[in-house]
Parts: C-alpha cells; sequence; structure tokens
C-alpha cells in the first residue's frame, strides 16, 4: 500500500512537472487566432475555454480587422461647389504600387460629365479610362496599372452644385 502512495505521488509529480514546463514554454509564436479571450497570453485559460467548446458546430467564418493600408483613401472632397459650366480637377493621385481603385462620386445635378484620367507608367500620355455622364451618384472600380490618376468633373447644369469625390485605392 505504501508502495502504491508512493508510486501515485511520484506520477503525479511527473504530471504536474511536465505541465508546468510546457504552460511556461514561450518557444510558440503568438498566435491571436489561439488566444480565445483576448488577453494577449496564451495560456491555461484558453485550453479551459478551448475544452469547454468541444463539439460545439456553426459557421467557422470570424469577424477580421486588418491593419494598415488594405484600402486606403487617397483622396477625399466634400461638398465642394462647382459652378455653372466649370470644371472641377482632384489633384494628381499617385497610385503606384496599387492595383484597382473605387471612385465614388455624388452630386445633386443630374447633367454632368465625370471623366477619369491616368497616365501611363512612362509618364508621356494622360488617357481617360471612363466618363460617367447625366448620374447624380457612382462608385466604380477600376484596374490601375499607372502611376497618376485625376478626376475631372464638368457641371453641365444652369446652376452650381454641390459635389463629393472620394477615392479608394485597393493592393
Amino acid at each position: 500500500m505504501k508502495r502504491d502512495l508512493i508510486v501515485a505521488i511520484l506520477l503525479t509529480f511527473c504530471l504536474t512537472a511536465s505541465i508546468f514546463m510546457v504552460t511556461t514554454s514561450n518557444s510558440a509564436e503568438y498566435d491571436p487566432w489561439v488566444d480565445l479571450n483576448d488577453d494577449g497570453k496564451i495560456n491555461i485559460f484558453d485550453v479551459v475555454g478551448m475544452t469547454s467548446r468541444y463539439g460545439a458546430t456553426g459557421d467557422s467564418t470570424k469577424n477580421v480587422t486588418i491593419a494598415g493600408d488594405a484600402n486606403k483613401m487617397a483622396y477625399s472632397v466634400e461638398g465642394v461647389l462647382v459652378g455653372a459650366g466649370l470644371d472641377f480637377y482632384t489633384p494628381y493621385i499617385s497610385v503606384d504600387g496599387y492595383s484597382k481603385m473605387t471612385v465614388c462620386l455624388a452630386t445633386y445635378g443630374n447633367n454632368m460629365d465625370c471623366y477619369i484620367f491616368c497616365q501611363h507608367l512612362d509618364g508621356a500620355e494622360w488617357f481617360a479610362v471612363d466618363q460617367i455622364s447625366d448620374v447624380y451618384s457612382f462608385s466604380k472600380t477600376y484596374a490601375v496599372p499607372n502611376q497618376e490618376l485625376m478626376i475631372r468633373y464638368t457641371n453641365r447644369e444652369a446652376f452650381a452644385v454641390p459635389i463629393s469625390i472620394d477615392v479608394y485605392l485597393i493592393p
């Protein structure tokens, strides 16, 4: 009986020491997907949380917040008043390193032309990527294998109209 008690104590000690060595080891890189309670540490509390959910089923998607320039706001202007028959030009917007751009425009007049110009990589020529006419608003995504873009808005109304333009760059 004493021998069984001593063996049980030794086994308990060995298991405790093994668990302590595994839980205090910092050899693995931090993975936020494993940190279930989002406390910045992967420890026994995350394991307990995992075991309490064992066997559960459901939607495998997880909300993700992407840091950095996933969609970069390259240009934004809101409520600029463009006089009757006049043009509004954005400054040159660099798109170097991005593959797509989304242009959003809103206005209160429906008698307008909006030209989206890009410059070739050699910088020699500007060309119209698109012309949008006679709409109140649009949002369009374009491929941009170029270095710069510019937007020209022409108000063909007989009165001044406010416009808003947003340009987003997408890697």
